[in-house]
């Protein structure tokens, strides 16, 4: 039952609105031509764009800000993200190790950016290799790891963009179909 609810679930991903012409190596969304090109085309590029314009809004010296306690501070709930990303790629991966020393909450922007991008970095070669078969093949585990993976920075993002209302700070928009511009080396421009 799981399985053709994952099935299902990546099969809509191909279903989903076109709209802007992806970048990078990304085909744009009318040129997807698996549930692998939505997935990191759409799914994975957006939640990591998105989730990169909020961890670069929070100034340095509010990276140690916690809305109330018990609440992990603001570079905390990243160090967070980037754990659980290293863990799930490298788990979908068949990788272990090396051990990695996640970041703390007094590590600052630089420092908890850094290791972010790292952990992206092992996920993007995850997606790059990741083809249908693998999504649908009677393996239910593999696939429930990659959703659940996505699930989880989807709402960490979420959680972040509340530690920018309560510290005063206006999110970004929210945008979808712009490819994985991380790749890029920089920023988007958002005008």
């Amino acid at each position: 039952m799981i399985t053709r609810r994952i099935v299902f679930f990546f099969a809509i991903l191909l279903g989903a609105p076109h709209g802007l012409a992806a970048q990078a190596s990304d085909p744009a969304p009318d040129e997807w031509d698996s549930i692998t090109d939505a997935l990191r085309g759409h799914e994975w590029a957006d939640q990591i764009n998105n989730l990169l314009d909020v961890v670069r809004l929070m100034p340095d010296s509010m990276y140690t800000y916690t809305p109330m306690e018990p609440l992990n501070s603001f570079g905390g709930v990243v160090g967070h993200i980037a754990d659980v990303q290293f863990y799930f790629c490298d788990t979908i991966s068949g990788r272990t190790g090396p051990e990695r020393e996640s970041v703390t909450d007094t590590s600052g922007k630089t420092a908890t950016l850094s290791y972010l991008m790292d952990a992206i970095t092992t996920c993007d070669t995850v997606f790059d290799a990741l083809t249908d078969k693998q999504l649908v093949a009677n393996n239910a585990a593999f696939a429930d790891n990659i959703t659940t993976k996505m699930g989880h920075t989807r709402r960490e993002t979420g959680r972040l963009v509340m530690y920018l209302r309560l510290a005063g700070i206006t999110p970004p928009d929210i945008t979808f179909y712009q490819g994985r511009t991380w790749r890029n080396g920089g920023e988007r421009d958002r005008s």
